[in-house]
């Protein structure tokens, strides 16, 4: 947690708006940072745009950020990873 506190948290906090906020995992482990789930909550909340993954089951923390209104989830698979860049660019432009 102390890792996450000292590295993620500073890392998706909006310095600047509407740069890109980068969240690379919304898993178990950043769940048990409250710092963390503050900081996501801001960034999510701000002008920025924010691109991240998210574990596929996971608590109410979890549950919460997918149930938000802002959010889209699109599941990556094999099959559609290389076409995702292009798709999203297009429909989410930074």
């Amino acid at each position: 947690v102390a890792a996450i506190d000292g590295s993620a948290v500073p890392a998706i906090t909006p310095r600047e708006p509407k740069s890109l906020i980068v969240v690379d995992e919304i898993g178990k482990m950043e769940c048990f940072s409250p710092l963390f789930q503050a900081a996501l909550v801001m960034a999510l909340d701000s002008e920025n745009p924010v691109i991240g993954s998210i574990a596929l089951k996971g608590g109410p923390f979890i549950e919460k950020i997918k149930r938000r209104k802002d959010v889209s989830l699109i599941e990556i698979t094999v099959k559609n990873r290389d076409e995702l860049v292009p798709v999203l660019s297009e429909s989410h432009p930074i």
